[in-house]
């Protein structure tokens, strides 16, 4: 696992995950994946018949029926073919890209089972006599897609109009509590620190100034949420204290979400990548890597709760609820002991 915490808290997100198998199921309830894996199997076949003709000097044969070609015979086939399978590698891959590849497999699936050639490749294939292949094709290339959405709309209608009735007003008491805290008892120029999120949140809602936001796009930038992040990581008051006077921060808020993560996904809570990111050993890790040690001090979000020295010198508790704390970082400090 690398240490750069930029990194790894970009391949936790879940877009670089693989996906999931309820993700496969999906598709094959819906008809997608059997259909598009049909089509593309049958495009294939048939381009690599076409092809193998050409390099035999093999002419082509229509059965009878000049007007209709066979699927492989058509170029934009092929490159149609090695963009689904491009694209379906990455999803596989990549979560994320299953947005791309999606649409591509609707697109390449509703070709396929409407286009007239591709059924009479099949017919062609089965030698059918008894009826006229090109009538036949033109009924099936229509009957069958009309089927299709009749099933689909007959099994996801009902589900679709039960969940557009029951939209509910995302509402997060908490975090409405502190935004209207931070309007009314922080100074306008004011600045905070905290999580990624949140900042983007206090920066929509109050117009105060903010250290970092969800816009992870520049060196600056991730090298700055990295230090930010640090209030979630296991190191002294007087260093995290250093780090928020740096970005002349006023106020610094801490999440109890993040604090007290027991996420399942080893490795990927945001006090893990910290973790890693300083060479500290994880908690209940059992792995005897050289490269990290265990840190001297416990973790900051939990150690500045308890409210003794020297965290109260450094900072101090001006609001909490059961999601958030806020505290003041101190321009004069005075070192108690408690």
């Amino acid at each position: 696992m690398s240490r750069d915490f930029s990194t790894n808290l970009l391949l936790c997100q879940e877009t670089f995950q693989t996906p999931s198998q309820e993700f496969f199921i999906r598709l094959t309830q819906t008809c997608l994946l059997p259909f598009c894996m049909s089509v593309m199997l049958i495009c294939l076949l048939s381009t690599l018949e076409v092809v193998a003709k050409k390099f035999r000097n093999v002419p082509q044969k229509s059965d009878g029926v000049p007007d209709i070609v066979v699927i492989g015979e058509r170029p934009e086939v092929a490159y149609h073919m090695l963009h689904i399978v491009l694209f379906g590698s990455l999803a596989l891959m990549f979560q994320g890209l299953k947005y791309l590849w999606t649409p591509y497999a609707c697109m390449f699936a509703a070709f396929g089972v409407c286009s007239p050639e591709l059924w009479m490749t099949v017919f062609k294939w089965l030698r059918l006599r008894t009826v006229p292949p090109l009538l036949l094709a033109l009924v099936l290339s229509t009957a069958v897609p009309t089927i299709i959405a009749f099933s689909i709309w007959k099994d996801f209608f009902p589900d679709v109009m039960s969940e557009l009735s029951e939209l509910q007003e995302f509402y997060d008491s908490d975090t409405v509590e502190l935004m209207n805290w931070i309007k009314r008892q922080t100074p306008t120029a004011a600045v905070f620190a905290g999580s990624m999120q949140l900042m983007g949140t206090v920066k929509l809602c109050t117009g105060r100034t903010v250290t970092t936001h969800p816009l992870y796009s520049d060196k600056d930038m991730r090298k700055r949420t990295e230090e930010i992040y640090q209030v979630y990581s296991r190191r002294s008051a007087e260093d995290i204290y250093m780090i928020l006077v740096s970005y002349k921060a006023d106020y610094v808020i801490i999440e109890e979400g993040i604090c007290n993560d027991m996420g399942p996904v080893k490795g990927c809570r945001v006090k893990d990548l910290v973790d890693v990111a300083n060479g500290h050993i994880l908690h209940n890790e059992d792995d005897s890597d050289t490269n990290y040690a265990f840190s001297l001090y416990g973790r900051f979000c939990h150690e500045i709760e308890l409210d003794y020295s020297p965290y109260i010198n450094y900072f101090t508790r001006v609001y909490w609820n059961r999601s958030y704390r806020v505290y003041r970082i101190n321009t004069l400090i005075s070192f108690q002991y408690r």
